[in-house]
């Protein structure tokens, strides 16, 4: 082989890789996956500690490795040992904090109840490491993997909308979801005086997953709202057509998910945002009125189409009318008994060493050795779960990653916008720390924060870069 067709080799592998990591951006939301080594608990099957490789997990690790080799093909020295040489140096003398982070995990399995759970987290931790890589490391324009990603979850966000409307979840292997049916035991449902209204899945296991996305969606929309406002070609034209329809499913699949986390997320950013562009930047007014009154549109149809539901839902405001919605009063009950065996459980049954990572239901079950596996639950706020599990070290340690991060690579108020409003995501949901899809959404969220998007060579979509 000559080297001009090395060279066109290696352009035409370079190409296919790029264009595999935009479907991976698109593929996000898809939860098709094998589950290798499924998992038991009190009899029932346990998610927390099951063995599953995702499709678009395995796309992650394939161009990780792409871009990993890439880095190294040029050295004189062997492949694995320069590999060896570049990671120990770099978590020895520039990631300390990182080291001891992940040492500490490792410690942990002496006291886990369950030292598989632990296993499951990491190789989590792996793909969001991973993940990170292929975001930094593909060199593709902050335009284009906004425009990817939107997509994906403009896709998610429509099939949550149709879910809504048919009142059924189909069970797709393609997707990876489940058969959901609002008279069933176990969907996600709001329940009135009329019926139970089953919320929109999308093509996530649970409604706030779809929520939380739907959140990280509208928020790539708004960087091509911004993007295109000034720019005139047919081209930016498509791009604004396609940011408006995004917004309206990405804003749809939103509020028919009856996540109220996400709902909480979106209004603290929505209320942040709009702060910072009335005071210091009012160029973005206009893009940003726009992107504002579409989903205000779409709640306003939404809550006037489906006021039941919208009213259910909203009723723990207004605690003497909680009463009348049966589902909403339990899930207030199981929450606050949540806090309560959190607050019994604490730093005093752990010894303050956490229950080891991914472990705290396996904790519960220990426990409470008379609890079906359904009753025994993570509990439903990021911070404190991270907080039972890791301990008070590990705790402390992660809290040093985040600071250090947020130093180093946040310089945008945007970025802290964005962080505000996934830390309270966080407050009320745990699967930001605990399942697949929710790892991938933190990662996601804590790239797109250091992002600068007023940099508008980045933003131009589909123009002259």
């Amino acid at each position: 082989m000559t080297s001009h067709d090395h060279r066109d080799t290696t352009l035409s592998t370079s190409k296919f890789i790029q264009r595999l990591t935009l479907l991976l951006f698109i593929l996000l939301p898809i939860q098709t996956r094998w589950i290798a080594v499924p998992a038991t608990l009190h009899g029932g099957y346990w998610e927390y500690g099951t063995v599953s490789l995702y499709a678009t997990q395995i796309f992650i690790f394939l161009i990780a490795a792409y871009y990993l080799l890439q880095t190294y093909k040029n050295k004189k020295q062997p492949l694995s040992l320069l590999i060896v040489k570049s990671w120990v140096g770099l978590f020895i003398t520039k990631h300390k904090v990182l080291t001891l982070f992940l040492f500490w995990l490792l410690l942990s399995i002496l006291w886990a109840p369950r030292t598989a759970a632990i296993g499951v987290w990491l190789l989590l931790f792996l793909t969001a490491v991973c993940f990170w890589y292929v975001l930094q490391a593909s060199k593709l324009s902050l335009k284009v993997i906004l425009v990817s990603v939107g997509i994906g979850m403009l896709i998610s966000g429509g099939i949550g909308m149709i879910q809504f409307a048919q009142q059924h979840v189909p069970a797709s292997s393609l997707w990876g979801v489940a058969e959901q049916n609002p008279q069933d035991l176990g969907p996600s449902t709001v329940e009135t005086s009329l019926r139970r209204w089953l919320r929109g899945y999308g093509t996530f296991p649970h409604p706030n997953l779809l929520g939380g996305w739907m959140v990280l969606g509208l928020l790539c929309w708004l960087g091509v709202f911004l993007a295109t406002h000034p720019l005139t070609s047919d081209k930016d034209s498509w791009a604004r057509l396609m940011a408006i329809v995004g917004t309206v499913v990405g804003a749809g699949g939103l509020w028919l998910s009856f996540s109220r986390s996400a709902w909480l997320g979106f209004c603290v950013f929505l209320f942040l945002f709009w702060l910072y562009v009335l005071i210091k930047k009012r160029t973005w007014f206009i893009p940003v009125f726009k992107w504002t009154l579409l989903i205000a549109l779409m709640l306003v149809i939404s809550a006037a189409v489906f006021e039941d539901p919208f009213r259910a839902r909203t009723s723990f405001v207004d605690q003497s009318s909680l009463a009348q919605f049966r589902l909403e009063e339990q899930s207030q009950n199981d929450r606050v008994k949540q806090w309560q065996e959190a607050k019994d459980i604490g730093f005093s049954k752990t010894a303050g060493v956490g229950s080891g990572v991914g472990n705290y239901t396996a904790f519960l079950g220990r426990l409470f050795p008379s609890r079906e596996v359904y009753q025994l639950q993570p509990m439903h706020s990021t911070p404190v779960l991270v907080g039972l599990e890791l301990g008070i070290i590990g705790s402390f340690l992660l809290l040093l990653l985040i600071i250090q991060y947020i130093k180093k690579f946040v310089q945008h108020p945007f970025g802290m916008f964005l962080l505000i409003a996934v830390l309270g995501m966080m407050l009320f949901d745990h699967y930001w720390w605990s399942l697949y899809p929710g790892v991938l959404a933190t990662t996601f969220a804590f790239w797109f924060a250091a992002q600068n998007i007023t940099k508008p060579e980045q933003l131009r979509i589909f123009g002259a870069s």
